[in-house]
């Protein structure tokens, strides 16, 4: 062999060895950067332990994952009552229309209904999805402090309904027998319909 096919071939097999080195460099970076579904695990497992700081830990390493969305909604999740609320709609609107803002949305309405952050809960009250009973009854709580004593007539049909009712509705149940607005008759009335019902913890 020559000196120059030497050359040439020492050359080539350099030129492999530098393009093998870098794609398994490339590789083992893309390894590191690309999320995984066992991180994915970690963060579901820490939002079902109500474990924010470790949620928070392990979501940086979830940036870009197909399911980051989820990511993001348990941080807020965990963190309702103290969130930013511009966060939070944030969130609403760059997910609009899908079940994880619905889900969202409910629980940040019953937190501030809670809080009574009457403002927030108002302007986003209307956005809510379906029907749920302890968002309607911070609702009529709401109603009430704008309207005055005669929104808590919105209430008597749950009190009638024999089943037992929502922290939020219990609210206003107080309010009705305080004002006189439900009898000591209404009183045993309920307890018949749940005993009916066989609501036997009402």
């Amino acid at each position: 062999m020559t000196t120059m096919s030497i050359r040439t071939l020492l050359t080539l097999i350099g030129r492999s060895a530098t393009a093998l080195a870098m794609a398994a460099g490339l590789a083992a970076f893309a390894a590191r950067a690309e999320p995984n579904d066992a991180d994915f695990v970690i963060a579901r497992d820490a939002f079902r332990a109500n474990d924010a700081a470790r949620l928070d830990r392990i979501a940086p390493r979830l940036k870009g994952h197909l399911l980051e969305s989820y990511v993001e909604y348990w941080q807020l999740r965990l963190k309702l009552d103290d969130a930013d609320p511009e966060r939070v709609q944030s969130f609403l609107k760059r997910r609009e229309g899908g079940p994880l803002a619905d889900r969202l949305r409910g629980e940040w309405l019953k937190s501030l209904g809670k809080r009574g952050q009457w403002t927030l809960f108002a302007a986003e009250y209307p956005r809510r999805a379906g029907d749920d009973t302890e968002l309607g009854c911070y609702a009529m709580q709401w109603q009430r402090i704008r309207e005055g004593d005669a929104a808590l007539d919105l209430a008597r049909p749950l009190w009638f309904s024999g089943q037992e009712q929502p922290e939020s509705c219990q609210t206003l149940f107080a309010e009705l027998l305080t004002l006189g607005k439900l009898t000591s008759q209404d009183v045993w009335l309920r307890f018949r319909q749940a005993h009916e019902a066989g609501n036997f913890r009402l």
